[in-house]
């Protein structure tokens, strides 16, 4: 069992990175479109207006 718990976490850390970066980056592109919907939809002046 040593083993191959020996074999599998220096194969499971990057790939849980690769995991923890993919959603990160589909976090931060769904922001970014939300931000810029938002900023299309309300004029900047009237910002606070559009909640």
């Amino acid at each position: 069992m040593k083993d191959i718990s020996l074999l599998i976490l220096p194969l499971l850390r990057p790939w849980l990175f690769g995991v923890f970066f993919v959603l990160f980056l589909v976090v931060g592109i769904a922001f970014a479109y939300a931000v810029v919907l938002y900023g299309q939809r309300c004029p900047r002046i009237h910002l606070q207006s559009c909640v």
